[in-house]
């Protein structure tokens, strides 16, 4: 039995592994350098303007540029930070992530596919503008699939084209773990994804909710790119470089294998014992 259960943990993990994956967790091992701009080996893209968005490691960056919450960084002590730039209001502020071939999850409509994907998320503090922040999973310029994350004080989420403010209250300066699994079902399947959001520190869940609509709903064929964005508060702030500061750390995305797979692979695995047996 023993022997058995090892061969299943082997199966799994290799079929885990065949998947396409990507994650990334802002370390400076993988090219990003503390107090400049993100540009690391992981290839994300700085959007509108290369000085509003930065990386973090040390605790203490003077009155000007106040380094915000404890780096309870997921993997490490960097991570990423988007914020407003000085005498800049509104618009927003973003990286993204282009996933290679060898990444990309999902080969088109007529095959359905599921994927989980998560971030690290976390904010300084909230103005009463602040036109939120949020992660997205999906095909940069032709569909997102998800999209979740803060609007105001509150967790969001997209059930399809609505935004959902939640009654959840965002603790700042408190990392939070976004949890999303995607269900394309193929060709005239509604199109679904489940959100949990936890306490990273803690692990206390603070949202749950599943069969969300994806955010653009028929269009989403696969899963290419990766977005973190951050709004900015609609005026300008003596500490523009808190308001509406957002953190981002541990971005991931991973294919699911089909239930079909995992138990044609485990039948093999029974069977492979029962012989032995014999």
């Amino acid at each position: 039995m023993k022997k058995f259960i090892v061969l299943m943990l082997i199966l799994c993990f290799v079929a885990v592994s065949a998947q396409g994956s990507y994650f990334t967790s802002f370390e400076a091992s993988e090219g990003y350098v503390d107090d400049t701009t993100l540009n690391g080996d992981e290839g994300w893209s700085l959007l509108l303007g290369g000085d509003r968005g930065k990386t973090w490691s040390t605790a203490d960056h003077g009155t000007t540029h106040d380094p915000g919450p404890a780096a309870l960084a997921g993997s490490g002590s960097q991570y990423a930070r988007l914020y407003g730039n000085y005498n800049v209001a509104g618009g927003r502020t973003g990286l993204v992530q282009n996933l290679d071939e060898t990444e990309r999850i999902g080969s088109g409509k007529e095959n359905a596919w599921s994927a989980e994907g998560s971030s690290l998320m976390s904010q300084r503090y909230t103005a009463s503008s602040f036109e939120g922040a949020f992660t997205y999973f999906g095909t940069n310029g032709q569909g997102w699939a998800a999209q979740v994350g803060f609007w105001g004080n509150n967790f969001a989420y997209y059930d399809g084209a609505t935004l959902v403010q939640t009654t959840a209250t965002v603790s700042n300066d408190t990392w939070y773990e976004f949890d999303v699994v995607m269900n394309c079902g193929g060709t005239g399947v509604t199109d679904t994804y489940d959100l949990i959001i936890s306490n990273a520190a803690t692990e206390a869940q603070v949202v749950s909710v599943q069969d969300l609509e994806f955010r653009n709903e028929g269009v989403v064929d696969y899963i290419s790119d990766i977005l973190i964005l951050s709004g900015r508060p609609t005026t300008v702030w003596p500490e523009w470089y808190n308001a509406g500061a957002t953190f981002f750390d541990d971005v991931s995305v991973q294919e699911i294998p089909e239930p079909a797979t995992m138990i044609l692979l485990l039948g093999g695995a029974l069977s492979m014992v029962i012989r032995r047996k014999k």
